[in-house]
Parts: structure tokens; C-alpha cells; sequence
């Protein structure tokens, strides 16, 4: 039943909230119809968070420390993939019921070819393209995105295993 705390939009002015409120509905319906829940929201935010420190990170080793662009990118993709594994984990898909070493070898699997092809892309944009390297890691980043998501949900809710005997 609808009242007037059950939808804090109300409380903008001019007539807005109803049109931004509905719209969120809306965008929240057709999330939950495509199959992205609460877990993608922290997958989204989190990577969000990640992102951001590897770019502080890739601008501190190329501008202080004065590394190879596509050296230090290396350092921020290994930063990143696992500070990944961890939150994929025990933050966006707690209730991980498979064996850790199993789980992280897979992880280790998927992440080699989206990271391999996540390098190789930066460093064709940054060397032969010449696009500025913050701008060639966010279209990365963007990229390949969804695609990350749906493969590390199979895996994290063991819908899919690239070892499943042994270890």
C-alpha cells in the first residue's frame, strides 16, 4: 500500500517526484525482468570503487614513479583482479557454496582472457592510437563490463566450473 514515507521522491520540488519516481519503478522493474538484482548494483558500485583506484593507482605509477604505461598497467590489472576476487567472494556473491582453490583457479581462468584482452586493448589504444591512457582504461573498463558480470556470477554461484574434478 502506498503512502507518503514509502516514497521518498515525493519530497522534491516542482512536480518532479512523481515523474523521477515513476521512472525509477520503471528502471527497477525492467532490471529485476532482466535477471539484475541487488548483486549487480554491488558488482556496479564496487567495480566502481576498484576503477577508480586503479586509476589512481596507473596515474601514481606512470606520473610519480614514472613506469611504461603499459608496465604500470600490468601492476593495476593484477591490483584489481585481486582486490576482484575478494569481493566477488565474501561482498557481491556471499553465499559462495564451492571449494576455494576450485573457485579461485576458475576466477584466475576468466580473468586471464578478459584481462589479457583488457591489456592488449589499452596498450593498442595508448601506443599505436595514441589516446590518452586514463580515457583507454575507462572504455576497457566499460568495455567489458556486463560481460564479467554474467561469467563471474556462473562461476560464483557454481553454475560454471572449468576444473570440476580434482584440486
Amino acid at each position: 500500500m502506498w503512502n507518503v514515507f514509502s516514497d521518498p521522491l515525493l519530497f522534491l520540488p516542482f512536480g518532479v517526484p512523481q515523474r523521477l519516481s515513476l521512472c525509477f519503478k520503471t528502471h527497477l522493474m525492467l532490471l529485476s525482468l532482466g535477471g539484475l538484482t541487488l548483486k549487480f548494483y554491488k558488482f556496479f558500485l564496487l567495480g566502481l570503487i576498484v576503477f577508480i583506484g586503479g586509476i589512481a593507482l596507473n596515474v601514481f605509477l606512470v606520473e610519480i614513479c614514472a613506469f611504461d604505461k603499459p608496465f604500470a598497467y600490468l601492476f593495476v590489472v593484477a591490483f584489481q583482479a585481486m582486490l576482484g576476487f575478494i569481493l566477488n567472494k565474501y561482498v557481491i556473491f556471499e553465499k559462495v557454496e564451492r571449494n576455494n582453490v576450485r573457485l579461485f583457479f576458475d576466477y584466475a581462468i576468466a580473468l586471464l582472457v578478459f584481462r589479457g584482452f583488457d591489456w592488449l586493448l589499452y596498450s593498442a589504444l595508448v601506443e599505436v592510437f595514441l589516446i590518452k591512457y586514463v580515457v583507454a582504461q575507462g572504455m576497457n573498463t566499460c568495455l567489458i563490463f556486463l560481460a564479467k558480470y554474467f561469467l563471474y556470477k556462473k562461476l560464483f554461484e557454481g553454475r560454471l566450473s572449468i576444473f570440476e574434478k580434482g584440486l
